[in-house]
């Protein structure tokens, strides 16, 4: 079985996990407008008859305020040692800046190994504005693989397959998607939070993170029931997340459960809590205790 691991990088809302989530045909990492979105290393796989990718999804790499982003950027700098090789994913509709220069020249430290170079969302681009690109790409990165993909449209994946499959090796281990499944709490800590993030805008995403306190499965009644606690940083966010007579918090128990539903064979009872907890993402404890660990 021919073999190669990756870890996809770039600025936070480039597509990362748009990509990861449209090529494995499954629901690994979650998305929104947001930038920041993904806050943990998440390893999947991708699988046809002869070849096994290895696919490290990283947080958007950015300029550090608080610790939380400080163990963001830990865990794409930790991802870097990892994988055989990177992609290292560019919005094509947003301009080249330092915060992709910087990410490059951390890269250029692993001289040993490929970098394949994703232009994303072509279908928002121009021929003219592709090349144009291009040609930046080259410039400042002295790229000499680029693949010109849409994520969300399904274009071009195949294209960029192709590319690792060029690059992969002959292994004896046969890899399998079970062995990259997410802990349970986690995947219901990040669907509920994505489903915060869709709903709210401005500085609230960011200050927010879910707590999954229980899941217990009745197996009688094949109903699992889930009691979790959505965390802010101030007392005035809490009246927010909760909205008039609860109308906020309701409309996001009834969209993240809807998303559960497709991940669980089985009836599901979601309950949720907003806490304050101040200033969590200055406190280390709390990061870990939220399963932010490295």
């Amino acid at each position: 079985m021919k073999t190669y691991s990756i870890c996809v990088i770039g600025k936070p809302n480039v597509g990362k996990s748009t990509f990861i989530n449209t090529l494995t045909n499954r629901k690994i990492s979650i998305v929104s407008s947001k930038p920041q979105t993904t806050r943990n290393n998440i390893t999947t796989l991708y699988q046809d008859d002869n070849f096994q990718l290895v696919i490290i999804d990283t947080p958007g790499y950015h300029t550090p305020k608080n610790k939380l982003d400080l163990f963001l950027n830990s865990q794409v700098r930790q991802s870097f040692k990892e994988t055989d090789g990177y992609l290292f994913m560019i919005d094509g509709s947003r301009p080249i800046d330092e915060e992709d220069l910087e990410l490059y020249e951390k890269l250029k430290t692993f001289k040993s190994k490929n970098i394949v170079f994703v232009i994303n969302k072509i279908d928002l681009l121009t021929e003219n504005e592709i090349k144009q690109k291009e040609k930046e790409l080259k410039t400042n990165f002295d790229a000499t693989t680029i693949v010109k993909i849409s994520a969300s449209s399904n274009i071009n994946l195949d294209e960029l397959v192709k590319e690792f499959k060029n690059l992969s090796y002959e292994s004896e281990i046969i890899l399998h998607e079970n062995d990259y499944e997410q802990d349970d709490k986690f995947l219901v800590n990040e669907i509920i939070r994505e489903q915060i993030l869709l709903k709210f805008r401005q500085e609230i995403p960011h200050s927010v993170a879910v707590q999954t306190e229980t899941m217990n499965y009745d197996q009688e009644k094949n109903l699992l029931r889930i009691f979790a606690n959505i965390i802010v940083e101030k007392e005035s966010q809490k009246p927010i997340i909760i909205g008039k007579g609860g109308t906020s918090i309701k409309e996001i128990g009834i969209s993240s459960r809807n998303e559960l539903l497709k991940i669980f064979d089985t009836k599901i009872y979601l309950e949720l809590n907003v806490k304050v907890r101040k200033k969590w993402r200055n406190d280390n404890l709390m990061i870990a205790s939220l399963g932010y660990k490295k």
